[in-house]
């Protein structure tokens, strides 16, 4: 190979290699046919180490809906962006075909500052439920008897007075939605399940 064809090679790879740790070593989505638009919301934020240089980047889980159906993705958060909250929308460009095939195009910074979600537990004698709350959006999770995670249901809530009402993201095709009585406590307020009366408290 000729010198001027290795230094060629070399520049492709270096520019390659950039643009990859740019985008968080993330393989670009490439559309065929008619793509749209639709904005979806973050329901979850974790945190993982970053490249060298960097302390952690955010890795962010959002839901999107395409005609009645509910779609998922997971997105790492690089200094293209700002860092995300619980409830912020997401511009997602989709592929009009096959919803499924997106990418995100954009974030909205709904929720600039991060909140602590409320959190509601029950009393049981096996396991125990809990739900968090937090800018619009419900982390409602089962814990089995020894504290492991039996179910996790993530979707947005909606309170009205003394009523909440829980709208999950349909991922499985399972998940249903429930109704929560909001009524006063000794530690602020409580959720009264709608229709087997179990009472969770903060």
């Amino acid at each position: 190979m000729r010198k001027g064809n290795i230094g060629i090679f070399g520049l492709v790879f270096i520019s390659f290699f950039a643009y990859m740790a740019w985008n968080n070593f993330e393989i670009p989505v490439l559309f065929l046919g008619k793509t749209k638009v639709t904005n979806g919301r973050i329901y979850k934020i974790g945190v993982t180490n970053g490249l060298v240089g960097r302390r952690y980047i955010q890795v962010v889980r959002y839901a999107y809906s395409v005609n009645g159906k509910d779609y998922q993705g997971i997105k790492k958060i690089n200094r293209r962006y700002s860092s995300q909250r619980i409830g912020n929308r997401v511009q997602i460009e989709y592929s009009f075909n096959h919803p499924e095939k997106h990418k995100v195009t954009g974030f909205y910074s709904d929720f600039k500052r991060y909140t602590k979600g409320e959190k509601f537990h029950s009393n049981e004698t096996k396991g125990y439920s809990e739900i968090t709350l937090t800018n619009g959006i419900f982390d409602q999770i089962r814990y089995g008897s020894h504290g492991t995670i039996e179910k996790e249901i993530f979707g947005e809530y909606e309170m009205k007075n003394d009523s909440l009402k829980l709208s999950p993201f349909r991922f499985s095709g399972d998940e249903k939605n429930s109704c929560f009585i909001v009524a006063p406590s000794e530690r602020g307020i409580k959720l009264i399940d709608c229709e087997s009366n179990l009472e969770l408290t903060q």
